[in-house]
Formats: C-alpha cells, structure tokens, sequence
C-alpha cells in the first residue's frame, strides 16, 4: 500500500473512531488505488459508527450531511472533505439506478457484499489488515473487473454499474471478466434508465483517459454503445472509399481521438468531428467516395447529442466549433482567414482547433510533416494585429461620446477591426476616434 499523508489521515480518522469503541476501514477507491501503488484523489472510510455517532465522535469537527440517509457524513479533517459512511446492506433495486431502502449493519462483511466490482469490495485498518472476502487483491494483481457475485444482479441493481466497469477497464487498462462482460453485453439496454447527467460523467472519464479508444471499442463490444452513443456506433464498419481514408470510419475516428490532447471540448470534438460524414456520402463516377458538407452536419449532430447527455452551453458551443471548422485548408488558409478564426475562438482555443486539425490529417494516407497551420497561427499572433473588438484601443463608451448608440455602435466597431486588421499600427485612440467619427457621420 502506498505510504502518504492521506493515507495516513485516513488511519488517525479511523483510530479516533475505533477509540470511542467501533469498528472503521478504508475503503472503496481509495483503497484501491493505494494497493495499486497510486496516489488516491480523496478519502473513503466505512465504519460500523452511525452518522448520529460520527457527528458525536468528531463534534469538535466541522461535519456536512452530505448523503445522511444513506448513513454518509462528510468530514472536514486537515481542510481536507472525508466521507465516512456506515456499514449498510441494501434492498432491492426495481429501477436499475437506486435501491428501495438501506439497512444499516455492524459488521463490514455484509457492507463489501453489496459493492459492485471485486477491487472496490476490500476494507483495510491496522488492527484487521486487509479484509478481502471475494478475490479483490487477486483480480488487481491480474488488471480483472469481476462483479461481486453474480454480474446480472449488480447490473440490474444499478446499470450504471456497467458503464463504470467500461472505464474501470479503460483507465486502469484492466481486462473485464468474461462473464462480468457477456452479462454487460446482456443487460446493455438497462442503461437506459440511468439519468443522462450520471452517463455523461462516466463517458467524460473514459474521453479523459490515456487511451480512449479502448473504452469506445470496449463501449462497442458490449453493445452499451448502440444506447450511449448511437451516432457513434454507426461508423463502425463505414468504408469511406477515398485513397486518402484508408482506414473505415470508426478506425479513423478513434485514431484522432487518440492523438488529441486530454481536453474534454478537443476529445468530443475528435470522437464526433466525421459523424455526419454517414449522412452525406456521395460516390463519384470513379466509386470514390465524397462528403461534402459533412462538416455542417457533424455539428448538427454533435450539438444534438451533447444536449441529450446535459453537457454544458460552453462545452456544446465550443465542441461544435471545433467539429464545424476541423476542415481547415492549413496550406491555403491565409492571414485574414486566421484572424477571422481567432475572431471565433480565441487566442488560446484556436490551437485546439490546430491540434483537432493535425490529429484528423495525421490519420489519413496523406504525408504531414509538420503542423502548418499552426505556424501560420503563431505567425498572425506575433504581428500584434487585433482580431477581436475587444482588442480595440476604443470600446463602446467612447463611441457613445460621438453620439453612437444601440446597433450602430458595434456596426463602427467591426469597421474599425477591419481596418487595423491590415495595418496593427492604426490601433490608437486618437487614430480610431478620428476614423469612428468620419463611420458614424456616414450611418447618419
């Protein structure tokens, strides 16, 4: 087990516990990842103590409620959030995401029984050591996902469960159990009852990881994919006809979500960047295949299924983006064609767009040596030359003092960009006033 100050905490948390007379384990994530040799992201302790009892136990502590009636209270320990949860035991599940009720128990053994896989279903305190009742610490030395008993009660339980064995897989680069698997494969369309908000957070950390690819094809596999990601699912197996595609659709997707850096707008942008390239396939009189428009029609259905899944209006709007512009001509695209992108993006998010660029050109048959366009970016962005309103040496107020109000106000503005976009050296107040002031006499 990796020997760190959170490790540490967790120890002095649960000898505090144990001293007022009750049981405490490290466990779930945590734990895990302590046994892999990982640095945990936080702190999960159960304990036979009731959140009443913990409160009591800690009362000279800060303490939130955070989950009370499933036995969780969150404590602020060293300025650091603990979640300390009582043993429990669960009923049934009747909608695949929650169960009807919770029983609290004294015993840890029955609160590991109702975990879902294998390596989240081990407890540690010094006094016990590990208590691993169902393999856990052999499936992490082999890199397995095996469910806790039998996989079509843990995914009928809670079908999340499914989609959270797929990342497990993925970021931790562990096989899934064949039975643990064709029971995936069986219960794929049980997904569906899981909220969009809970999916989309599981496919985020499977975009994240080191190799996405491998989760998009384990997601393809289980068949979970025709539910997550129907739009997805779909170019699998698309021939594209074109001698500078040689790989199929899917193949060639997942090979630019690999190359893309970990940003979760650039890897959305990757995983859909072609998916409208289905929906717009022509065949030349050569049998080469065309997708003109594709572009337009990626974005279209990238806004689409990002709105289904609840991502945010920032990641939406700038995903699209991305997917709409990815087409970039990087050998022809000169100074003005860049400013106007700028003008779209930004000066930090424009070199997403490149990396987009260079990754999709990179997976094809053509020879790229270098990243063009993002040479010509930098190029634009040293000549000072401002691509934004914003970057202005005037701004609306001032335009006001000449007596421009409402819609004429941005119209001077986007002339007056226009016009130091060819020469940087205009861009002083004085200079713009007097070239505002001969705008606005023209609109009256």
């Amino acid at each position: 087990m990796i020997d760190n100050k959170l490790i540490k905490e967790a120890l002095e948390i649960i000898n505090i516990i144990e001293d007022s007379g009750y049981e405490a384990y490290i466990v779930g994530g945590s734990l895990r990842d302590s046994l892999l040799g990982m640095q945990p992201k936080d702190l999960d302790i159960a304990s036979s103590a009731s959140p009443t009892e913990i409160k009591r136990i800690f009362n000279s502590y800060k303490t939130i409620d955070t989950g009370i009636d499933f036995g969780t209270v969150t404590l602020i320990y060293n300025d650091k959030p603990v979640e300390i949860t009582t043993f429990r035991s669960e009923s049934v599940y009747l909608d695949s995401r929650r169960p009807d009720s919770v029983s609290f128990e004294k015993n840890v053994d029955e609160d590991l029984k109702r975990r879902d896989f294998t390596i989240n279903a081990m407890a540690y305190n010094q006094s016990k050591k590990l208590v691993d009742l169902f393999s856990g610490e052999e499936d992490l030395n082999n890199k397995l996902i095996r469910c806790v008993g039998s996989p079509d009660e843990r995914f009928s339980e809670d079908a999340l469960r499914m989609l959270r064995a797929v990342r497990f897989a993925c970021v931790l680069n562990f096989d899934i159990e064949k039975n643990t698997f064709e029971a995936i494969k069986y219960n794929a369309s049980r997904i569906e009852h899981i909220s969009k908000e809970r999916v989309q957070a599981e496919l985020n950390k499977i975009l994240m990881s080191s190799k996405p690819s491998r989760g998009i094809r384990l997601l393809l596999d289980s068949k979970l994919l025709d539910y997550v990601l129907p739009e997805i699912s779909r170019l699998s197996g698309f021939n594209q006809h074109n001698p500078f595609h040689h790989l199929e659709l899917l193949e060639h997707t997942l090979c630019v979500l690999d190359k893309v850096e970990p940003r979760l707008q650039l890897r959305l942008a990757a995983l859909f960047h072609d998916v409208g390239k289905v929906d717009t396939v022509t065949l030349d009189e050569n049998g080469i295949g065309h997708f003109y428009g594709h572009d337009s029609v990626s974005e279209e259905i990238t806004k689409s299924v990002l709105k289904r899944l609840r991502y945010s209006n920032e990641i939406i709007e700038l995903t699209s983006q991305l997917v709409r512009y990815h087409m970039i001509q990087a050998n022809v695209i000169g100074k003005k064609g860049i400013q106007k992108l700028l003008r779209i993006f930004g000066e930090n998010n424009i070199f997403e767009l490149a990396d987009l660029h260079f990754a999709d050109s990179s997976c094809t048959t053509m020879e790229v040596k270098e990243d063009v366009f993002r040479v010509k970016i930098r190029q634009v962005l040293d000549e000072n030359i401002p691509f934004s309103v914003k970057d202005l040496d005037i701004d609306g107020y001032d335009l006001m003092k000449i007596g421009a109000k409402g819609k004429q106000i941005g119209d001077i503005l986007n002339e007056l960009l226009e016009l130091v976009s060819e020469d940087a050296s205009k861009n002083n107040k004085n200079q713009l006033m007097l070239y505002a002031k001969e705008i606005y006499s023209n609109l009256e």
